[in-house]
């Protein structure tokens, strides 16, 4: 069975690649939603991420571990170090949907 911290690190992996969807999505100017891609569907998708890893990040720390495994401890401050710093990028990606609402593409 997956431990916490495995989907811990798994829901950071879908929120890095919903990021770097976003970012192409706007780089190609595809700001609202076109077959189901588009900026704000990818920002919409990295915000359920990050929240989705704050949920996680409690469960992933080493102290609530009842007996410790062979595996090594898990990188707590690291990932909430990560997820801050998804956090600000998020942040900045609700700022981009926001200044593009009505661009036209000539």
């Amino acid at each position: 069975p997956q431990e916490p911290r495995d989907l811990a690190v798994q829901t950071l992996k879908t929120a890095f690649d919903e990021t770097e969807q976003a970012i192409d999505c706007f780089c190609k100017g595809l700001i609202e939603e076109q077959d189901g891609v588009g900026l704000e569907v990818s920002v919409q998708n990295v915000r359920k991420a990050v929240a989705a890893c704050a949920d996680l990040a409690p469960k992933c720390d080493p102290i609530v571990q009842m007996v410790p495994g062979s595996r090594t401890s898990f990188k707590k401050p690291l990932y909430d170090f990560t997820l801050e710093q998804m956090r600000l990028i998020l942040s900045d990606l609700e700022m981009l949907v926001l200044a593009m609402q009505g661009h036209q593409v000539e």
